[in-house]
């Protein structure tokens, strides 16, 4: 248990995973060690000359930057492995209130921090939640070079005619933000084609792999499927290495016997952040949970349309995902995406001083409550590495709950 190691940062946990708990998976610590060495690697390739800019890491963004020879650097990564020095750095300088998002003050703090060795371009959307948008103003006097992709969101009610008014804003500002990516060139359209590609053939596999957890749940750990489908996107920059190595980690799969890795366990969603208290997934698998349902902004069952002009796929693809739609639409696919999984429960992760995701999680918490799925709420921080005693009872009387309902049915 991890306990009982004194793991506390979240460095010792992502090599607890992968040097005691999943010795056995060659893939799984290659996969641990790509995202340990992320943000380092960004760092390295633009130092050494290589196109890198930031951007969210998620949808369509990667398959662009990729696709126009620029490396995506994902602004949400930053922080993740320890940033208490980052936070008191962004409340110091800007006297930023201690309740503001951790998350938001990580980001800021590394950003200042490390501007003489970050890459200068910063893309972000308008999606992003109002603290992202102002900080990202704020760099602007620090020598960042940001571009905002100013889009809304798709709601469901709209005419014909207001639909292609959103689509074509939308594709001019993707024109838009690739020429300011490109310092003023053209797309390379056959380079996006190339990437959407092998987006979508990552995809798959992925899918393949989703498949494999329920059949062996307790093989890849909660953790380790996380930070896996961190990297769906944007590879950890190393997409030739990412792809063989889920390669290899399916056959890894491919390869055990029926009842292997198969111990009886609750089969729980996930929504919301992806924890930065890493023990956070422990508890749950080892108090008889696994998640096999993960929320993800990158939704592996979304694709591009490989018959588009990759311009026009990138609108369709980024129209279709649940991304840019209202909360109320979201809430019924998340409801459908739970279902499939088998979900007897969901557990709602959010950073404290999220303002975003409190009203968000009301109204889905609500819904799905109302459709007989139970949820609880955890309230994390960016700056630790362990859940408190009291956050772990919790999640482990939840999963008891379960466990009993399921052994009522």
């Amino acid at each position: 248990m991890s306990d009982e190691k004194n793991l506390k940062t979240q460095l010792e946990h992502l090599l607890d995973n992968k040097n005691v708990r999943q010795k056995y998976s060659p893939a799984i610590g290659k996969i641990i060690d790509m995202y340990i060495d992320y943000i380092p690697f960004l760092i390295r390739e633009h130092e050494s000359g290589k196109r890198v800019a930031w951007n969210c890491g998620l949808m369509s963004d990667p398959s662009i930057f990729y696709g126009n020879g620029v490396i995506p650097a994902s602004y949400t990564e930053l922080g993740r492995l320890g940033a208490i020095e980052e936070i008191t750095k962004a409340q110091d300088h800007f006297q930023i209130p201690v309740e503001t998002c951790s998350m938001v003050k990580a980001n800021l703090g590394e950003f200042l921090i490390y501007k003489d060795r970050f890459p200068k371009k910063i893309n972000y959307s308008s999606h992003d939640c109002e603290p992202y948008n102002m900080i990202f103003e704020l760099l602007k006097d620090y020598g960042y070079d940001v571009n905002l992709f100013d889009v809304g969101f798709n709601p469901g009610r709209k005419s014909e005619v207001r639909s292609e008014e959103m689509k074509k804003h939308y594709r001019n500002e993707l024109l838009r933000k690739i020429e300011w990516l490109n310092d003023g060139a053209d797309p390379d359209i056959e380079g996006m084609k190339r990437e959407q590609i092998k987006y979508n053939r990552v995809q798959r596999k992925l899918q393949k792999i989703i498949e494999y957890r329920f059949k062996f749940p307790t093989y890849m750990s909660s953790l380790s499927y996380m930070i896996m489908m961190i990297g769906n996107g944007h590879y950890f920059g190393h997409p030739e290495e990412y792809e063989k190595t889920i390669d290899d980690l399916l056959l890894e799969f491919e390869s055990l016997k029926e009842g292997e890795y198969h111990d009886e366990k609750v089969v729980l969603g996930w929504y919301g952040a992806r924890g930065q208290e890493f023990n956070v997934y422990e508890t749950i698998d080892e108090s008889g949970g696994a998640i096999l349902a993960f929320s993800l902004p990158n939704n592996p069952y979304t694709l591009f349309d490989e018959s588009l002009d990759p311009i026009e796929a990138v609108v369709k693809f980024e129209f279709s995902d649940r991304s840019s739609m209202s909360v109320a639409e979201r809430n019924g696919i998340l409801l459908n995406q739970f279902q499939k999984y088998g979900a007897k429960g969901v557990l709602f992760y959010g950073f404290l001083g999220c303002s975003l995701t409190s009203i968000q999680f009301e109204m889905t918490r609500k819904y799905l409550q109302e459709n007989n799925i139970p949820v609880l709420n955890l309230v994390g921080s960016f700056d630790v590495g362990s859940v408190s005693g009291q956050v772990k009872t919790r999640i482990q009387a939840f999963i008891e709950m379960l466990q009993k309902e399921n052994h009522e049915i």
